[in-house]
């Protein structure tokens, strides 16, 4: 076998691995110093390598040109690339500025301008200024054992070849500088790193060295496999650590430490793994046959939740944790794809508990009096709309009962104010249990109360509002040892068959019946003309 096909294989390989490690860097979010530096780094060993294996596998002398000039294009800015790294590890900050970066690469792309008119056919004879990389090439072949029957070229170097070669030793020497200084003053993890840095460094002033001991190309160059070691060993030193163990250590102390119960679930949707938090939550849920169990054997629950996370909706679930049912949301994540399918999920458990206690205190201040613990005046016009709105729709009869206690100022005079809120908290008490559930009662202001019912019994409406007005006037309410007697003056409103007239008419006409009342002598019920 001819080694120089091995050493082809053995490029491409290379080529193939430093390729796959570009496209990792680039779909790295991490925002680590000198990542996408070495990522472009790595792109460009890609390039000069699949080019060199190219060259060795070719016999054609314009495709050996061809990829020797592409190969070249890729080696003329991996110097540049290389100090630019070692400059952003030694002061520890990113690139300020682009135009600097391009300074650096001003020499490289000048040296590539001028093997752009290299000639892909004899050189000799040619115009001087096509001949300023490269001098000339010859076609030789190797005849001994090793590379027997090898094709390939030698190039004669130009000035600007060693200009080129000059200008990417100088910036290897003064990456090993950077390289040096910062082993000098860094300890633990990064000395070693920025150890391993200069090595690197040391390595590409050897190969770039060597490139001035010969006035021609070899015909194989051991050395391009060579150079793709710089990009591997500064991957590993750069960000080893970071991307390998650290990272991937913090996420897992993430996932342990995490208050939030946390389920790691395979592509199948098994459980594969519970965090700490999750296993305190799920603690009295035992495991199914062959320790296999899902979402739906965790909560019990036919798999409800699991369909609906599947389905790409977060939801809402209620477990027992240590002795109190609390609130969770669900949130569901993919982990990877493989073949447009997750490779993984998994579950976060958020307690929400207490913000869903929060918005049912603030619901409640919404749509309830505190003092009495009834309906407010304005929760009462929107619960009274829609019923009132349903009686329209259906026809039925709607009913408007308001009512003030009498002299009630006397109360809170002779009382105090403490004693009359005691005596509206009793008072509305006692109504809520004589009224049905879907009769509407509220504090409409003050001591004036209101309660709208539909569908209702005229007889048995009227029963009701007399049993009202007595509940009240034959109930003692007790305040600091003290019975304390009042009563109340109603107005009744409404239709006997469908509604006829607005709501807000309705609840004027029962206001009007109650002041009826009040000129009558107190503590009666008086109706409007639509129910005389």
């Amino acid at each position: 076998m001819r080694l120089d096909f091995a050493l082809a294989a053995v490029i491409i390989a290379v080529a193939m691995l430093l390729g796959v490690c570009a496209v990792y860097i680039f779909t790295r979010k991490e925002r680590l110093l000198g990542l996408k530096l070495l990522g472009v780094y790595a792109i460009t060993n890609t390039v000069y390598s699949a080019c060199y294996a190219g060259y060795l596998l070719s016999d054609s002398e314009r495709t050996m040109i061809l990829y020797t000039s592409v190969g070249y294009f890729a080696i003329s800015f991996m110097m540049p690339l290389w100090y630019l790294i070692s400059k952003q590890q030694y002061h520890g900050t990113r690139l300020s500025r682009l135009s600097k970066a391009l300074v650096i690469g001003a020499i490289p792309a000048l040296a590539m301008i001028a093997l752009l008119f290299y000639p892909w056919d004899n050189a000799v004879g040619q115009e001087w200024w096509r001949l300023l990389f490269f001098t000339g090439h010859e076609v030789a072949i190797y005849l001994n054992s090793t590379f027997n029957g090898f094709v390939g070229i030698h190039f004669e170097k130009g000035i600007f070849y060693y200009v080129l070669m000059g200008y990417s030793l100088f910036l290897a020497i003064f990456a090993a500088v950077h390289f040096g200084k910062l082993t000098a003053r860094k300890e633990g993890i990064a000395k070693g790193r920025a150890r391993l840095l200069f090595i690197d460094s040391l390595f590409a002033i050897g190969i770039l060295t060597l490139t001035f001991l010969q006035r021609t190309t070899p015909l194989i160059n051991v050395a391009a496999l060579a150079v793709n070691v710089i990009p591997l060993l500064a991957f590993l030193a750069l960000f080893k650590y970071e991307m390998f163990d650290l990272i991937p250590t913090a996420y897992s102390e993430l996932f342990r430490k995490s208050e939030s119960p946390t389920v790691i679930l395979d592509d199948d949707q098994n459980v594969v793994m519970l965090n700490p938090a999750a296993e305190r939550l799920f603690a009295k849920i035992t495991r199914g046959p062959d320790d296999h169990y899902d979402l739906a054997f965790l909560h019990k629950d036919e798999g409800a939740v699991a369909k609906e996370l599947f389905a790409g909706h977060d939801c809402e679930t209620e477990l027992s944790f240590e002795g109190k049912l609390r609130t969770y949301r669900v949130i569901l994540t993919n982990l990877g794809k493989s073949k447009k399918k997750p490779t993984g999920y998994f579950a976060v458990y958020q307690d929400i508990t207490s913000h869903k206690d929060e918005m049912r205190r603030m619901e409640q201040m919404a749509a309830y009096d505190e003092l009495t613990k009834i309906y407010n005046r304005r929760y009462f016009f929107r619960k009274a709309t829609i019923a009132f709105d349903e009686a329209v729709a259906n026809r039925e009869n709607v009913r408007v009962l308001m009512f003030d206690l009498d002299d009630f100022k006397g109360v809170n005079d002779i009382y105090g104010h403490q004693a009359g809120d005691s005596i509206l908290a009793q008072m509305a008490k006692l109504l809520v249990g004589v009224l049905g559930p879907e009769d509407i009662f509220a504090r409409y202001g003050g001591e004036e109360f209101i309660i709208f019912r539909k569908n209702v019994i005229e007889a048995e409406a009227r029963i009701l509002d007399e049993k009202v007005c007595e509940a009240i006037a034959n109930h003692a309410f007790l305040y600091q040892r003290r019975n304390i007697k009042i009563t109340g003056s109603f107005g009744v409103a409404g239709s006997k068959g469908p509604v006829n007239k607005p709501l807000e008419r309705y609840i004027k006409e029962a206001d009007d019946a109650m002041y009826l009342s009040k000129t009558a002598g107190k503590n009666a019920v008086s109706y409007s003309p639509d129910l005389k």
